[in-house]
């Protein structure tokens, strides 16, 4: 608690210095790129979501329903873990170009 009190007096101005005034040239384009950001990942929410759903509600309409391994086969593996990746990364490319202006 004694560091907390200690270091949000020394932190907040300066952090309200860097949002009073642009602090660099870029912080006006970076600043326009986070609503996209946010549309993109709340439409992605959206789409996992309803899929998710989907998938629950099509699943328990089956009548026989038993457990069952998911022997899926490597693509599909493959796929699950290079989109995440893929969407990420187009994410921070912006951002990254930017910084290394």
């Amino acid at each position: 608690m004694a560091i907390r009190s200690r270091l949000l007096p020394s932190v907040l101005p300066a952090c309200a210095a860097l949002l009073a005034g642009s602090a660099h040239a870029q912080a006006g384009t970076a600043g326009a790129a986070h609503p996209g950001l946010l549309w993109l990942c709340a439409a992605l929410f959206v789409a996992v979501f309803v899929a998710m759903l989907l998938a629950i509600w099509r699943h328990r309409r089956q009548v026989k329903r038993r457990g069952e391994s998911m022997g899926e086969p490597g693509w599909v593996e493959l796929c699950w873990t290079l989109i995440p990746i893929l969407i990420v990364a187009g994410a921070a490319w912006p951002v990254f170009r930017l910084l290394t202006e």
